[in-house]
């Protein structure tokens, strides 16, 4: 009982003593009322804690990224604080998303050490939230079946750390609310994603509701899903010519759509009220015709004639004007009508047809009258009797060179005048009969077209070269020397491989050497009018006994010599 007695005693004096310690001796009381939160500073805490031990000279804190860190051989931060200071310290530069762990103790500082209190219990502070709920933005609201449609949202961090993840859903909206599906679409940490309908197994005709939602790097997931955001499947697009004014007939027992005559109206439906409808003619088998300028014209099977684009479904009508080249009767050509939507989907359908035209061109005929004083020719277009006075006649001019058109949609029975027909055996007029549709096609496959030459041989036995500049006419007829040079406008490329190629311009340049004499004084009025040709600056109309009429460019060089006679030339 004795030794029970004296224990007892021995523990409650120690127990006393301890008391007295903390209470008024020299170890300083555990720190009370330690709290640590979150500031507005991303990465910062805030520690604050009372000064429980007035004689603590300064207080110690300490902090770890996990709980057992005052059990391990990493020793964690620590960070002393006099008590000059209020009893609240900002712990910076932690790292965000994750939990901290903080403990604080008290320390008296005396001449013969420092004297710490027992560090207080850990205070946990996770630093880590959630972000904000996204926004989700689709790049386009409708698309089609084989396009895709890309999805993009922003990322806003609550805790400094930035996204690690990102989901897309389909929704389902009904009267009772938001219905989350299954995720159709992840990625990481780019904020947008191309969404495929193919892939995903989307079906025309269908809207589909998306909603995205995001992941931060500290392991986060927004509150919740963005609001839903549509996008709609478009039907596939096509192209359907539902009107023309093309006719149905059998040529050579064969059944067929004919073009009868201009213009041709199309109406082709697909584009919908706000997209692209774009009708082109071109021919469906190579073509070749000979041109009354004694051209031969080839055309190949694809090549365009004409091309017109709208937007929307009205009909479209082609005249004349919209062609590039005329329609050929008896030629097949193709109607290319191609409709896009607002979704970039396009379509395309075709239709051949053949040119029937209901008016025929017919052979004309002409008069042909001389202005012998002028030299010059009147032309008259005249129609066959009994011939409906339809279309309109195209006037060349013949001579050495190709024919050349003078005059244009010409009128029947009106007189035309030609103020420099060619002279010589190869001058003469052409009129071409040219139907309202610009076709000059016989019914027999012929070409519409009659050379006429005056009754009298006045052009025909002309025997002189002739210039006319300004106001003034040089008449050459002494001793003549014609010389025509041609010269095509070729380049020519060598590669390194040792290829050439050849390119060719259609431009061909014409050098025309005219030598003649001039007798003295016999001829001084000739010399003179020589002379005032060297002086003229303008373009010159040359009439030479080749039977050549052309306009151009004339130089003067002049030389004096004597014969044995004496005269002067």
């Amino acid at each position: 009982a004795r030794t029970d007695g004296a224990i007892a005693y021995s523990l409650n004096a120690w127990a006393e003593s301890q008391n007295s310690l903390q209470d008024g001796g020299s170890v300083p009381t555990t720190p009370t009322n330690v709290t640590a939160s979150a500031t507005d500073t991303p990465g910062t805490i805030r520690v604050t804690w009372d000064w429980s031990w007035a004689k603590a000279t300064k207080a110690v804190i300490s902090w770890a990224d996990h709980a057992d860190a005052w059990e391990s051989t990493s020793e964690p931060s620590k960070y002393e604080i006099s008590n000059l200071h209020a009893s609240n310290w900002n712990i910076s530069n932690l790292e965000p998303g994750q939990k901290w762990y903080i403990r604080v103790q008290l320390v008296q500082v005396q001449a013969d050490g420092e004297t710490p209190s027992p560090w207080s219990e850990i205070v946990e502070v996770d630093l880590a939230s959630a972000p904000s709920i996204p926004t989700l933005i689709l790049d386009k609201s409708i698309i089609g079946p084989s396009d895709s449609v890309t999805a993009a949202w922003g990322y806003v961090s609550t805790d400094g750390t930035p996204q690690a993840a990102a989901e897309i859903c389909e929704a389902t909206i009904t009267g009772l609310g938001i219905e989350y599906g299954e995720i159709i679409a992840r990625t990481q940490t780019a904020q947008h994603i191309t969404l495929n309908p193919e892939e995903l197994g989307w079906t025309a005709g269908t809207t589909y509701n998306l909603c995205v939602r995001v992941v931060s790097r500290s392991g986060k997931t927004s509150d919740s899903w963005s609001l839903p955001v549509s996008v709609t499947i478009a039907e596939p697009l096509t192209a359907t010519i539902t009107q023309h004014s093309l006719v149905a007939e059998t040529v050579d027992e064969r059944e067929i759509l004919s073009l009868k005559e201009l213009p041709l109206t199309v109406t082709v439906t697909g584009a919908g009220y706000g997209g692209t409808t774009m009708v082109a003619i071109e021919y469906a088998a190579p073509y070749s015709i000979r041109r009354p300028d004694d051209t031969n014209e080839a055309h190949f099977e694809g090549e365009t004639v004409a091309l017109i684009k709208q937007t929307g479904e009205d009909q479209i009508t082609i005249d004349t004007e919209h062609l590039n080249s005329q329609l050929n009767d008896d030629a097949l050509y193709r109607i290319v009508a191609t409709v896009q939507d607002g979704f970039g989907q396009s379509a395309e359908t075709t239709l051949d047809f053949e040119v029937h035209w209901t008016e025929q061109a017919i052979i004309p005929t002409g008069e042909v009258e001389l202005d012998e004083e002028h030299i010059a020719a009147f032309i008259t277009p005249l129609l066959p009797a009994g011939a409906e006075n339809k279309g309109t006649a195209d006037i060349y001019r013949l001579s050495a060179d190709k024919p050349e058109l003078i005059v244009k949609d010409a009128e029947w029975g009106t007189k035309y005048v030609d103020p420099f027909p060619a002279i010589g055996e190869l001058s003469g007029h052409r009129i071409v009969y040219k139907s309202e549709n610009g076709d000059y096609i016989t019914s027999n496959n012929e070409l519409a077209f009659a050379d006429i030459v005056p009754q009298n041989d006045f052009l025909r036995s002309w025997h002189s070269n002739l210039i006319h500049f300004g106001e003034d006419t040089l008449e050459l007829p002494h001793n003549i020397s014609i010389k025509n040079q041609f010269e095509k406008d070729f380049t020519e490329t060598q590669y390194l491989g040792g290829s050439v190629v050849g390119d060719w311009n259609p431009a061909i340049k014409r050098s025309s050497t005219l030598d003649a004499t001039v007798y003295l004084p016999d001829d001084d009025f000739v010399l003179r009018t020589v002379r005032a040709l060297s002086r003229y600056t303008g373009i010159c109309q040359i009439r030479m006994m080749d039977g050549s009429s052309f306009s151009g460019d004339v130089q003067v060089s002049d030389a004096l010599s004597a014969d044995t006679a004496g005269k002067l030339l």
